[in-house]
């Protein structure tokens, strides 16, 4: 058997994804990039030793701005929405406005707290 790896996914994503989407650039049949529920049903048989398990990691920041600043230089889907945004200033203003609301509601005493799932599993 081999270890098949973590999957760690956001909790707040499903509700801040859609929030997003609409900048997006590409258009997905998709409604999510991430497949939520039914892990035991999507795996079936090819897994074995499923785990599930949450926590928070916490990023220092100072204020959403000060976040968001980090993030639309090194967090890839960010970088390229801003680099795609460039011409259109007000969606990038709209998006960063929406991104620190949203932060805002995570930062605390300097530090934005994302709640986490994670799933691991051994490969069978």
């Amino acid at each position: 058997m081999t270890h098949l790896g973590s999957s760690i996914v956001p909790v707040e994503l499903p509700h801040v994804a859609p929030r997003f989407s609409r900048f997006a650039v590409c258009s997905t049949t998709n409604s999510s990039s991430f497949p939520y529920g039914g892990v035991r049903q999507r795996l079936g048989e090819t897994v074995a030793g499923i785990v599930f398990d949450r926590g928070v990691i916490c990023f220092p920041a100072l204020s959403p701005q000060h976040y968001r600043s980090g993030a639309e230089e090194t967090f890839v889907p960010v970088v390229k929405l801003v680099q795609t945004l460039q011409s259109d200033a007000t969606r990038l203003a709209t998006f960063r406005a929406e991104l620190d609301s949203c932060v805002g509601r995570h930062l605390e005493n300097n530090l934005v707290r994302q709640h986490y799932l994670m799933t691991r599993a051994i490969k069978r």
